[in-house]
């Protein structure tokens, strides 16, 4: 399980960093994704012109700008936990295409963007195993121009990205995996989907054949130790796809044809085999409250992320999965709009004001049930806190009164047990948490 929270683990002070640390740590999880930003980082980034620095050097950056890094990453190592850092958004003005936004991202130097991370890799070799190139390069919100002229033209800056960031990472952090990828889950927004994005990032048609002309005439086998993706599922259960999603959206309900193509892929020579390996690191859902446009209250959105975490659990290609984020963005009223009336992102651990969700109780310990036909409901279920064998017993109501056990021990049962019973076993997660409080102990989850 990889959390990531810029916000509260980067910007909210070193008190909130730690409290949301040891939350995390507290319910089990293992790993915490942050953003090292290029532009918060790099000297002079609104200047139109490069300024003269050595930008492999990290202590040619902001010093203040890797504090929140580095405090976040010794509060996780001390708890040992994993850390994933993204070499990522946004650019400095310098480094890209006269792009001087508040939030520079088009036409990125790969050059300079190598320099970059190579300069991460060198301050975090020792501290940190994973990094991840760049941050949904088929949204428009991270990378431009995505497409012009009815050309795409995300996947080539961002091949040019990889091929010269890859490589400089790897001098710098030989054992470090280095993910690519990170893509959304959907095209929309004048994004690009991401199996198409996948497609021309290798230099494929839509048979998966290769490409030999244009930008890809000297097209060389994509490079990367794992791929990343973000397979929301928001306004749907996680087994289902919007019905207005393209045939090359990948919500999680379709994270077989994006194992498949890579898959294939590989096996063509267009990418490195490792990129075989699929890494979830970022999911989740929304609640209403606090967010009239969610399409999920506070109680079943926890129950949609346990049961996103059966089906990726399904997969052994899936190395990872991921809860983003901790603490609810607070967000703006906008115009009483039903879809996305607040425009931040209400997903967390935690509402607003820091009291705790549903979900904060459900992390721990997810437990997901599905009718499997008349007689027969499956469970999946995950125990986080501690290590090796843990006893676990889970039990089931009729009548919300009387209670027997399903499951007491340390193998998977195979249960037999009454279809009528499965509303009853597929809520009693979601209804624990109304009497239940958070884990002080990894001994101690109720």
């Amino acid at each position: 399980m990889v959390v990531q929270d810029d916000a509260e683990l980067l910007f909210a002070g070193e008190k909130h960093a730690e409290q949301a640390i040891e939350l995390l740590d507290r319910s089990g999880v293992r790993a915490i994704r942050l953003t090292a930003g290029w532009s918060q980082l790099a000297p002079d980034a609104r200047a139109d012109t490069k300024p003269k620095f050595d930008g492999t050097d990290p202590s040619a950056y902001q010093a203040e700008g890797w504090e929140p890094i580095d405090h976040a990453i010794r509060e996780a190592r001390e708890r040992e936990m994993a850390v994933i850092v993204d070499i990522a958004f946004w650019a400095p003005v310098w480094a890209t295409d006269g792009d001087a936004t508040a939030r520079p991202r088009r036409g990125i130097d790969a050059e300079d963007f190598a320099e970059f991370a190579r300069a991460v890799a060198r301050r975090y070799r020792d501290e940190v195993g994973t990094f991840t190139l760049w941050n949904e390069p088929n949204h428009p919100g991270f990378l431009l121009p995505q497409r012009e002229g009815g050309r795409n033209l995300s996947p080539g800056v961002y091949r040019n990205m990889v091929a010269a960031a890859y490589p400089a990472v790897k001098d710098e952090a030989p054992e470090s995996t280095v993910l690519v990828g990170g893509l959304a889950a959907h095209g929309r927004r004048d994004g690009i989907p991401p199996l198409e994005f996948l497609r021309d990032l290798a230099c494929v048609d839509g048979r998966l054949r290769p490409v030999a002309t244009g930008e890809c005439a000297d097209y060389r086998p994509l490079q990367g130790d794992g791929f990343a993706h973000h397979p929301y599922s928001t306004r749907t259960r996680p087994d289902q796809v919007e019905r207005s999603a393209s045939p090359d959206d990948v919500p999680i309900a379709r994270i077989r044809r994006l194992i498949g193509t890579l898959d294939r892929l590989a096996a063509t020579g267009r990418i490195s085999p490792r990129l075989r390996q699929l890494y979830i690191t970022e999911y989740a859902y929304e609640s209403n409250p606090p967010d009239p446009g969610a399409p999920f209250n506070p109680e079943r959105s926890a129950r949609m992320m346990a049961f996103g975490e059966a089906l990726a659990a399904r997969e052994p290609r899936v190395r990872t999965f991921a809860q983003f984020i901790v603490r609810d963005l607070p967000g703006t009223e906008a115009g009483g709009q039903p879809v996305g009336a607040r425009p931040d992102w209400q997903s967390g651990l935690l509402f607003a004001d820091r009291r705790p969700k549903p979900l904060a109780f459900v992390l721990p310990a997810p437990l997901h049930a599905e009718r499997v036909d008349s007689q027969f409901v499956r469970l999946w279920g995950r125990v986080r806190p501690g290590e090796g064998p843990r006893r676990v017993r889970i039990e089931a109501s009729r009548d919300g009164r009387s209670w027997r056990a399903l499951v007491d021990g340390l193998d998977p049962v195979a249960v037999k047990w009454g279809a009528r019973g499965q509303a009853r076993a597929a809520g009693a997660v979601a209804d624990a948490p109304r009497s239940a409080s958070l884990p002080a102990r990894e001994n101690e989850l109720r």
